[in-house]
């Protein structure tokens, strides 16, 4: 194998090879790590570590409104009333999501209701009953509905009729219960 080498270029390998053993040996034995001189260096570095608490924590929200209310799911109209939250009550995000009702022109009956026709006719209203919105006023709603196969237009006042919330809904948990709040009811969701 060495054959095809002329004797000159063998003894600049040899000469080469020399070099880089005697570099190496000095390396190795010149540079000695920090640990073998010092017995404690690993008891002295593992003293220099810090060490830190992280706590989880969850995304808050204030409730802004004089009072917010707390539904079973994120609809105004389908939702089961939980419970009232009061001004200035911290609550746990959960998540933020769609609401179910796409159309804020609906609306339902807050309350049973009843009215008078011409004639003194009286027609009830029950809780619950879909009004559509055709338009509003800053006090009044003028909706229409259907009763028993008739159709009637009617001006309500707004605290009597319950309008959909087709914006976003926060998921709360307030105290033991967990619900959904409209989100223009709480401040945006914020680590506190």
């Amino acid at each position: 194998m060495l054959e095809q080498f002329t004797s000159q270029e063998k003894k600049k390998f040899l000469i080469a090879l020399l070099i880089g053993l005697g570099l190496g040996f000095a390396a190795n034995y010149g540079l000695q790590p920090k640990i073998a001189q010092q017995p404690n260096a690993l008891a002295e570095m593992s003293s220099k570590i810090k060490f830190g608490t992280i706590t989880e924590s969850v995304k808050q929200c204030t409730v802004v409104a004089d009072e917010a209310v707390l539904y079973s799911e994120p609809s105004t109209l389908t939702g089961r009333v939980l419970r009232s939250l009061p001004n200035g009550m911290q609550t746990n995000h959960l998540a933020t999501v769609a609401s179910l009702d796409k159309d804020d022109n609906k609306a339902a009956a807050a309350y049973d209701l009843e009215f008078k026709k011409l004639f003194f006719q009286t027609v009830y209203i029950p809780k619950g009953t879909p009004f559509t919105i055709k338009s509003e006023t800053a006090a009044q709603y003028y909706c229409s509905f259907k009763l028993k196969d008739r159709l009637y237009t009617k001006h309500f006042p707004k605290e009597l009729v319950k309008k959909a919330y087709t914006g976003s809904w926060y998921k709360v948990e307030a105290g033991a219960d967990t619900g959904y709040v409209p989100a223009t009811q709480t401040t945006a969701p914020r680590y506190l």
